[in-house]
């Protein structure tokens, strides 16, 4: 395996490794439309969200945009806590990772 420098972006060339032995699981993502609620107010907050693709925004302060990279759900870090706000797809093709942290 050998990184390479090409046209200003990194990449990986030959097989990635394994993943180790009791390792955490994959995230489930899926992918939204403009205008569809990705979590929403009131329900239990059991995973953190990440934005892989697209924006949402919150639906208490909708002038805010998560990003490609960006995270929220952190109520979930906190055990028996609910979401404060729902949040909403901004574009189609949003797609979002959903990461359990009971599996974690």
């Amino acid at each position: 395996m050998a990184i390479r420098r090409s046209s200003g972006s990194i990449r990986l060339i030959g097989a990635v490794p394994a993943r180790p032995a009791g390792s955490a699981p994959d995230p489930v993502s899926r992918e939204y439309l403009r205008g569809e609620y990705i979590v929403n107010e009131g329900e239990q907050a059991d995973c953190v969200c990440e934005v892989l693709q697209g924006s949402a925004y919150p639906e208490a302060n909708r002038g805010h945009r998560y990003h490609a990279g960006d995270c929220f759900g952190a109520a979930a870090l906190v055990p028996r806590q609910r979401r404060m706000t729902s949040v909403i797809s901004a574009s189609d093709g949003t797609r979002i990772a959903f990461y359990d942290l009971k599996a974690l």
